[in-house]
């Protein structure tokens, strides 16, 4: 009961973790309890916390529940969309999609993981969470691109086209510019979203890495945001600050 009253003592959750541990509690039992607490406070960073352990724990000794992978998934998008700006469930996410990756990379579950912050981040542009998980996942894919040209054309083809994608064998390369185009898109047509900027800035960073040169096209686009000036006043900040990061001696953009 008091845990429901005030799930944020971090004391109460404690105390479960050494009742369990003397087996005196059931595990499972208190999968249900947090699922139980976040569908009231969906920021409970408490009752997250607590679900790692008990998952960390069956993942020790070979215990997860077949599919639990994708009820931990589901649960973070449900909890994302109740509360705006959820940086707890986007954790989450990053540490589900982290847990026992040692064996091999899931394209398919890279691929889901992708299309679902796809659409996402469509609907809610301001939601900085939702963007550094995109970040991640990129991050993720970088590390592990070889394991998706192993895969063949059909699983490529479900982000990019097949034969753009493996032209030069550098499929990674081709969905930074494809992610630039669309983050271009949205930020003509949705101007004051100062996360659209920052994830721009983390795209111009990472083909900078892989040494393409931005030069043309980002000029073209900023041409392009200046003309929104006098249409949208907040454009004039954020350009400015874009400006300046672009400036700064540590980016070799411009």
């Amino acid at each position: 009961m008091a845990l429901l009253l005030n799930p944020n003592v971090a004391t109460f959750w404690n105390q479960r973790k050494r009742l369990i541990s003397h087996q005196f509690l059931d595990g499972d039992c208190d999968l249900l309890l947090t699922r139980l607490v976040l569908s009231q406070k969906p920021k409970c960073v408490e009752a997250l916390a607590h679900r790692r352990w008990l998952l960390q724990k069956q993942a020790a000794v070979n215990l997860l529940q077949p599919g639990w992978m994708e009820i931990e998934l589901d649960l973070c998008t449900l909890l994302a969309n109740r509360s705006k700006c959820n940086y707890h469930a986007w954790s989450h996410r990053q540490w589900i999609f982290s847990l026992d990756r040692s064996a091999s990379f899931d394209v398919s579950v890279w691929i889901s993981e992708f299309r679902i912050n796809d659409e996402f981040a469509r609907f809610h542009l301001s939601d900085h969470s939702g963007w550094h998980y995109r970040k991640f996942l990129l991050d993720q894919l970088k590390r592990n691109v070889h394991s998706l040209e192993k895969e063949g054309d059909e699983l490529i083809s479900k982000l990019l086209p097949a034969d753009v994608a493996r032209q030069n064998g550098q499929f990674y390369l081709y969905l930074l510019l494809d992610e630039l185009v669309k983050n271009g898109d949205l930020l003509i047509s949705y101007s004051a979203h100062e996360s659209l900027w920052y994830y721009r800035r983390f795209l111009l960073q990472a083909l900078s890495v892989v040494q393409h040169s931005c030069r043309s096209s980002e000029s073209v686009f900023l041409d392009k945001c200046k003309g929104q000036l006098a249409a949208c006043p907040a454009q004039t900040m954020y350009l400015e600050n874009h400006l300046r990061w672009l400036s700064s001696p540590s980016v070799q953009i411009l």
